[in-house]
């Protein structure tokens, strides 16, 4: 992807997130709910495309670390939020506290996932080289 690509990918659910906001405060919403709407903006973005669409699962094995990382930090981030908005439905939460658990699960689910990645490439190198037969699978 060019620069212009990724900043667009990232500008334009920022944006929905921004304006989600204020807008969701006129209407009279408290904190919390503010927070999810904003939350539910840009993966409603996501959900349509699928980080897929950024990330092609063919190219994992060759995509650089830091690469994966963001890959796993939005993968990470995605399910968190999702965790937040299924687990805690009620309004009765405090706002920094659905923050907190959002940045915590995203962080822990982040470093789990890249040790695995770790491992696997660690345990199996260049495995997508399959040569010109089947066998070598």
């Amino acid at each position: 992807m060019s620069r212009i690509a990724i900043v667009q990918a990232y500008v334009l659910p920022g944006a929905l997130m921004v304006l989600t906001g204020p807008l969701a405060w006129s209407m009279g919403d408290g904190p919390v709910d503010i927070a999810r709407k904003m939350c539910l903006a840009p993966m409603f973005l996501l959900a349509m495309r699928g980080l897929r669409t950024f990330f092609p699962e063919a190219k994992d094995r060759t995509r650089s670390l830091p690469t994966h990382l963001e890959f796993q930090f939005l993968v990470s981030g995605l399910t968190a939020i999702n965790i937040v908005l299924l687990a805690t439905p009620a309004n009765d939460e405090v706002f920094w506290q659905m923050v907190r658990i959002v940045v915590l699960t995203t962080v822990v689910m982040t470093a789990v996932n890249m040790a695995l990645f770790w491992h696997e490439r660690r345990t199996h190198p260049k495995q997508d080289d399959a040569g010109p037969n089947l066998t070598n699978l």
